[in-house]
């Protein structure tokens, strides 16, 4: 393969360098990192970027074990670089052609005449290239796999040191709106199996300014109660429950207009704590959404024919 046509066929996106097997060979491979080398009548592409951590798959090897290889060779590289649509000039054809008509023959390792067929080489290099791509995409999985475990690990670590900052110290979920929320997401760890925590995962919720206010004053219901309703609340599983009768809080009876905070857009809802119980309670919220992450924000808990929701 004239080298000098190659490296015109590729109208300057590479160099092309021509090295006779013995001293600079074995020069390049001490020069290159490992299994990125080149001799014995073989090609390889080196991509911009090369470092001693590069894959070795990555920077192809082509080899030309008898007649017919080195046009595939020639068109291997021009399509590997320029594109598929790219095409051998006529004058490396020329030239191919010309070398093949009384091609070399090469010698196998156990020392006898011939090589492999063009058919046997073609069906090694796209194993391969096949395997070059296998792995490529098991590192990639890899890669998510080990940032999705740090992640878990990181929360986790978070989670431990919340609950060693709290050991000792007497469960009250109403003594603030963090200590409520706590209690919310136990709650929901303690009634739902794995399957339906996957279906339904807890999602954001904050306190209201007056909730817990409202809280510490109800009666009538008990306090984990409104822990396994707010859990279902923020995890979508309350939508899931007839019992409940999840609806948009409005302003006033059935045909009232729904209720729309004006300060974010977010949408008032109201679900039974109770039911069929004189002065059953309702759980009112606020859901966010549109550009917002969608937040529940638990409002207050009033009875059946209480309306109001503060802002």
């Amino acid at each position: 393969m004239d080298p000098e046509l190659l490296e015109a066929s590729l109208e300057g996106a590479a160099d092309v360098v021509l090295l006779q097997t013995g001293k600079a060979t074995w020069a390049l491979a001490e020069a290159l990192p490992d299994r990125l080398d080149v001799y014995g009548g073989a090609l390889r592409i080196w991509w911009p970027g090369l470092h001693r951590a590069s894959d070795p798959y990555e920077h192809e090897l082509i080899f030309v074990y008898g007649e017919g290889d080195a046009k595939r060779a020639a068109r291997k590289i021009v399509k590997s670089i320029l594109g598929e649509s790219a095409e051998l000039s006529e004058e490396l054809v020329s030239s191919l052609q010309v070398a093949t008509a009384a091609p070399l023959e090469p010698k196998r390792r156990d020392g006898r005449e011939g090589g492999p067929s063009d058919r046997a080489v073609e069906e090694l290099e796209d194993e391969l290239n096949s395997m070059s791509a296998d792995r490529k995409r098991a590192l990639e999985e890899n890669e998510k796999l080990r940032k999705k475990v740090a992640e878990l690990r990181k929360k986790l670590k978070s989670v431990k040191g919340r609950l060693e900052s709290s050991s000792g110290q007497e469960d009250d979920p109403l003594r603030s709106g963090t200590d409520f929320l706590l209690g919310v997401r136990l709650a929901y760890a303690r009634t739902h199996d794995e399957g339906t925590r996957h279906q339904y995962p807890l999602g954001r919720m904050r306190v209201g300014h007056s909730f817990m206010e409202c809280l510490r004053d109800l009666q009538g219901v008990e306090l984990s109660k409104v822990l396994e309703v707010c859990a279902q609340v923020a995890s979508g599983i309350a939508h899931t429950i007839a019992g409940r009768e999840v609806h948009q809080l409005r302003a006033g009876p059935a045909g009232s207009r729904s209720r729309t905070r004006k300060s974010d857009g977010a949408q008032a809802w109201r679900c039974a704590l109770q039911t069929h119980t004189p002065g059953a309670r309702r759980l009112h919220w606020w859901a966010t959404s549109g550009s917002q992450e969608p937040t529940v924000e638990f409002a207050s808990v009033g009875h059946h024919d209480d309306f109001d929701i503060p802002e």
